[in-house]
Order: C-alpha cells, then structure tokens, then sequence
C-alpha cells in the first residue's frame, strides 16, 4: 500500500465530513485560544506590580487548572458525537477489507490534521488579542498603570499549551484505537442508527428521578447556614444532577408515554409525529438536553455570582469597612488607647487633614448556642449548628463613647441590638444569669467585620465592668483580654498617610492591626477581577460545548429523519404542516433545558445569595438584578444558537425532500 495513502484518506474523509469536522476543529481552537489567554494572563509579567495584582494571579492560575481539565472533558464529549457520525464510514472500510492497522493510520492524520490546525490557529488567535485582554484585566482592577507584554510570557505560554492540548489530542488517539479495536465491522455499520430501547423500569426511575431532585431543592432550602451549605453543597449538587438525568431521561420517557396513550392529544397530525419521533430517540435526545440543561445553569449560576460580587464592590468594602481607617487588637488598656487617638489627632493636624466620625469601644466576643431568649456556653464550637450565636458584650461606657448618650442600667438590665435579626425580648437568660430588657436598639454604629451575614449576632450592652467580667468569666475571657475598635473617616487621605499611621500605631504596639477602606477595596477589586475572569472563560466554554451538543444533534437527526419525512410527504401531509411540525419539534426539544436550568438557578437563589455574603456581597437586591439581567442575556444568546443549529436540521430535511 502506498505511504500516503493513509494520509490522502484522511484528508479525503475530512472533505467530505466537512459538515461534522469543521465545527469540532473551530470548537477546539476555541479551547486553545481560552486556555493559551488564561495561562497567558497568568504569567504576565506586569500583573504582579499592579495593587492585588498577587491575588489576580493566583486565581487565574488556578482557572488554568479549571480551564484545562474541562477543555479535555468537552473535547473528548463534543468527539463523541463526531466519531458516532463516522462509525459507518469506518466500518465500511474494514468491510471492504482495509484492515484496522490502516484504519488507525488514517485516524492518526486526522488527529494530527485536527491538532496542528487547532493549537496553531488557537495560539496565534491568542497572541494577536492578548494585548487587549490585559487592557481588559487592567480595567476590571480600575487602575491607570499598564507595561508592554514580553516575549517571554508569550512563549511561556504558547508552550504550556501546545503541550497540554498535544497530551488532550493524543488522548483521544489512544480512544480512537481502544474503540476500533473492540469494535467489530458489523457493529460500527449500525452504530451510528441504533434506537433506543425503552426501559422496563421507565415508571420506578421517573419516581426516584422526581424524589431525588426534589431532595436536592429540600436541601437547598432548607439549609439556613451558609457554611452548613458548603459541607453539603456536593451531595445537593450531585443529587440535582442526577435527579436532571433521570427527569429528561425517564420523567419524560412516562409522559410522552402518557400522552401517547390520551387519543384526543396523540391522534393529531403535529402531535402524532412529534411524539412518536421523540420516543423513538428518547434517551439519546434526553442525555444531550439534560447536559445543555447542566450547563446552562452552570452559566448563569457562574456568571450571575461573579458578576455580582464585582459590581457590588462598593457596597461591600462599604459594610465590612464603614470608615477610611480602622484600627483593632486585643488587650488595649485605656491609656494605650487615648495615647493612639492623640497621636493621630496630631498627625492629621501636622498634614492638614481633619478626622471624622470617630468612634471606639472594646468589646469581648463569645459563641453561644441559643434557645429563644437563651444563650448557652457552647462547648463545642460547630459552625454549621444552626443554633450557633455570635454575642459582644460591651458596657454603658463604651455605648456612651459610640452614641453620646448617657444610659442609667441597674445590675440585672442590658441594652439589646441585632443586625441579623428583629426580635422584641422582655428579658434574656445568659449563662444562667436573667437580665432584663431595659431599651432594644433598631440600629447602632458598631462593626461586626461581616459575621452577620454568616451566623446570628446579637450585641449586648451590660452596667460596667464588673457584670461584664463575672459574665465573661464564665466562658473564660476576662476584659483585660477585650477587643479594642478605633475607627475613623479623613479627609483627602493618601497611601502616604496611611503608611504614617502604620508607623505610629506599630510602634505603639506591634500587635495591633490596622485596615484602610481603600485597601480592602483594592483587595476584593483584585479577588473579584479574578473570579469574574476565570467565571467568564468557563462559562464561554460551557456555551460553546452547548452550542456543538445542540449542532450534532440536529445534523444526527435531520439525518435520521429525512427518511421519516418522504413518507408523511407522499402519504398527503402538506409541506407547511411538515414546516409547522418541524419548528414545534425543535422548539419543544430545546427550549425546555433552559427552563429547567431556569428552575434550578431560581432555586438556588436564596442559598446562593447566603454563600456570596460571606465571599463580600453586599446587596442582595443587586444579586437579583444580575440575576435577571444574566437570564435575559444568555436567553439571547440561546436562542442564537438554536436560531444557527435549527437551520442546519432543517436544511438537511428540506434539501433531502426535494
């Protein structure tokens, strides 16, 4: 046999599947072109000398890892249906007596065809708009400061994906060989036009389907903690993609079954076809809708968190940090701090600036468990009890310094505030010691550092120091060990005065902290740039994977179909009723995957907003906008695709009833 051959085959089974191939090749340039810009982002010498640029790296490689592993995934799952599409072409040939040594080589040019045209065209796309991505980076970080990109961090990352999509395509290679090496030239002539056997369990399967994705959404609900969330944020996901499968596989297989069995829906000319077509192909169809269905919530789960955290950086820095400089530590006496609010005073009039808002108090911080108006020592601190209660304790002193108001408590009276919850106490048990409710405060000028948004917190206002010890005693703090807040506004503050105050604060004791707003602003500016970042680039693949799942599958089943078509063309139905047919099919097929994904985000938008509070989300209304906002985009965007992939499916049946 001649030595080109193999090569020549190759290059003739990809002209004639050019229909099939092509859109797997562009795909796969695709995933190279976002891998090669996230590795090369990365790495790009600049970053680290931008404000959180450290932070921005680090989230960005670990997308590379993310990035990678799906690229692989997808790859290997978009193939599927391309190499499902040639199983008759392949075993013709091994019919006609080319042995499967030879078939191996004609697929190993085709892989290496595929490879070269994708990672060469991938990484060159990627070199030529790498420049205005980083522009892009700088904008999300909203700095100024931009540097010319090296050679270096383009190499370095042209290499590292050459070298990871070699190892993906030669992957695929060795799946290429292990299924023609099974196969039989029998089984690869009917491969590709095997129906789909209906299920004996169709009805038990439909019930647990419902059960198990009605336990998922139970899960969600129901969990209040966010933190409880987490640790059972992998078996509520796996349960609602399970219970997904099953819905689309069996759920439905039980309904049309239904429908089917109901004369006056089923004996209608639309209807008749469409059902019948549908059961005909059931789990085949409904694997590749319940996958479009996974991950279009995935999209608009990714990009309306991101997206939200990003926008809401305002708010959040806002909450977490109500005034420009915050100073805290433990076991701050009173003279230690008046000394610091002095010598602050002074060096605001030393640099012509003047503070404003101030305010400081100490305070001790214990964990209960709480009953109604009982707080309970807890022995054993679990941050998923539901129960679990986060209390300071401060004194009438330390709410005269907050509020300017002078208070008059007896012994057994406290004043009480909450920032999680509204609630009206007459008295409050705690630590088996009754104190009675003398004033409940709707709001109070005092900082939690965002707890509140992941359990309870209740602040409680005591006589004087003494009550506060004996109550602190009994969980074993005493006040020499109390937390000490100072806080304060500037105005026109600059890096160089917060450097001053770094200085002054530090030498007056090492173990205090001190925090500037802009600097946790800069912070979450950098975290959020970095997760908006690797959230868009999956979210990309995850569309694009939908898009190739969606094309296959109607160029496999306007393929199917053509045959089906003729008959009910010369058996009398009119050619707009096949039209008429043809669209409700399609619609019914795959609009419904973006309305269970719909479901399961709207589902999850309570625990959701729980989960991003405690990541910085500081507006629950402004979730819901991104929310909205990212629903009404991809609708859009969906319906592109079903626009571009439903006009393939029908020109095949419109070309082949000719």
């Amino acid at each position: 046999m001649h030595k080109l051959f193999s090569l020549r085959m190759a290059v003739n089974n990809i002209q004639k599947n050019k229909g099939v191939v092509v859109p797997f090749v562009l795909s796969c340039m695709f995933f190279v072109f976002m891998f090669y810009m996230i590795v090369f982002l990365s790495g790009h010498d600049s970053l680290q000398y931008v404000k959180g640029g450290s932070t921005l790296i680090q989230l960005l490689k670990l997308g590379v890892y993310i990035i990678g592993i799906f690229s692989l995934v997808f790859i290997f799952y978009t193939n599927s249906f391309l190499f499902k599409k040639r199983k008759k072409e392949i075993g013709l040939l091994n019919t006609l007596g080319l042995e499967k040594i030879h078939i191996i080589k004609i697929l190993l040019f085709e892989i290496l065809i595929f490879s070269f045209i994708s990672i060469i065209s991938g990484i060159l796309i990627g070199i030529l708009t790498g420049q205005p991505f980083v522009k892009l980076i700088y904008f999300l970080l909203k700095t100024s400061v931009e540097a010319p990109t090296s050679l270096n961090s383009i190499w370095k990352a042209a290499l590292i994906t050459a070298v990871t999509f070699s190892f993906n395509f030669a992957a695929l290679f060795i799946y290429y060989i292990l299924s023609i090496i099974k196969s039989n030239a029998i089984n690869l002539l009917k491969g590709s036009s095997y129906g789909e056997k209906e299920s004996k369990h169709s009805k038990i399967l439909a019930l647990f389907g419902i059960i198990i994705l009605s336990t998922g959404y139970i899960i969600i609900i129901n969990v209040k903690s966010p933190l409880a969330f987490i640790n059972m944020l992998f078996l509520s996901v796996a349960l609602i993609s399970i219970g997904t499968y099953l819905l689309f596989i069996h759920v439905s297989e039980v309904t049309l079954k239904i429908l089917q069995k109901c004369k006056a829906i089923y004996y209608r000319p639309n209807n008749f076809i469409i059902i019948s077509s549908m059961i005909y192909r059931l789990k085949q169809n409904a694997i590749g809708i319940a996958n479009i269905c996974l991950l279009s919530t995935a999209v608009i789960a990714l990009v309306t968190g991101t997206s939200s955290l990003y926008a809401g950086i305002e708010k959040s820095s806002q909450d977490y940090y109500p005034r420009d400089m915050i100073i805290t530590g433990k076991g701050i006496s009173a003279d230690e701090s008046d000394y610091i609010r002095n010598s602050i005073e002074q060096l605001t009039v030393n640099s012509n600036l003047r503070i404003r808002n101030p305010i400081y108090y100490r305070s001790i911080f214990v964990f209960t468990t709480k009953n109604e108006n009982k707080f309970e020592k807890t022995e054993l601190l679990n941050l998923t009890d539901p129960n679990l209660t986060g209390i300071y304790l401060l004194t009438a002193d330390d709410y005269f310094t907050i509020t300017n108001e002078k208070i008059d408590l007896a012994e057994n009276e406290m004043i009480f505030f909450s920032k999680s919850e509204q609630v009206d106490y007459a008295s409050i048990t705690l630590f088996g010691q009754e104190f009675n409710v003398k004033k409940k405060l709707d709001t109070l000028d005092v900082n939690d550092g965002g707890e509140s948004k992941i359990f309870r917190i209740y602040f409680l206002i005591v006589r004087d120091i003494e009550i506060l010890s004996s109550i602190s005693t009994e969980y074993g703090k005493n006040y020499q060990e109390a937390d000490y807040y100072f806080a304060f506004d500037v105005e026109n503050d600059t890096d160089e005065f917060f450097n001053e105050i770094f200085t002054i604060v530090k030498m007056i004791n090492q173990d205090l902290n001190v925090d500037s707003r802009q600097e946790v602003r800069d912070s979450y500016l950098s975290t959020y740039a970095g997760l908006i970042s690797v959230g868009v680039f999956c979210s990309m693949i995850f569309i694009i994977t939908s898009l190739l799942i969606m094309y296959y599958k109607q160029i496999s089943e306007g393929h199917e179909d053509v045959g089906r078509y003729k008959i009910i063309k010369e058996i009398g139905v009119e050619k707009k009723y096949i039209g008429r047919i043809i669209k409700r099919q399609i619609l019914s097929v795959f609009f419904l995957p973006l309305i269970v994904a719909i479901v399961h985000v709207i589902f999850m938008t309570g625990i959701s907003r729980k989960v991003l509070s405690m990541l910085g989300l500081g507006s629950e209304v402004l979730y819901n906008i991104c929310l909205v906002v990212c629903i009404a985009v991809f609708f859009i965007i969906y319906s592109l695709m079903y626009l571009l992939t439903s006009r393939a499916y029908q020109g095949i049946i419109i070309k082949n009833k000719k």
